[in-house]
């Protein structure tokens, strides 16, 4: 589902449940420059954040996808981080399509915790 984003309007509020290595991801349309605020709490694990523009996204998709495994490179971005707990961060995007990726890394062998996080996205 692709979110709108309109000025002023909180685009998306919900806590959703995440397993070791299940990633969420918010595809949203700028139609113009504008600020985006994104708010991520987690519990009891920390998660990765990532924003993404469209090519990103694919590659990011085809590495995560791979049967035999694959690389991406986490690039230096507004909301891109490792190991969150909680975050509170605001950006100026440019128009277009973008991503924003919550992550819930992979780090036990055979049982995994199962992890809370709660996302807020904001244009204003």
């Amino acid at each position: 589902r692709l979110l709108r984003a309109f000025v002023g309007s909180t685009i998306v509020h919900e806590t959703i449940l995440l397993k070791e290595g299940w990633t969420r991801e918010y595809p949203m349309r700028m139609s113009s420059p504008g600020r985006v605020e994104l708010e991520i709490g987690a519990r009891p694990a920390a998660v990765n954040v990532m924003l993404m523009s469209d090519a990103d996204w694919k590659t990011y998709n085809e590495a995560a996808s791979n049967i035999f495994g694959g690389t991406y490179t986490l690039r230096t971005a507004p909301f891109s981080k490792e190991d969150v707990l909680h975050m509170k961060e605001t950006a100026t995007l440019p128009s277009g399509s973008w991503h924003i990726v919550v992550k819930r890394p992979r780090e036990s062998l055979l049982f995994g915790d199962d992890t809370a996080v709660t996302v807020s996205i904001r244009t204003y």
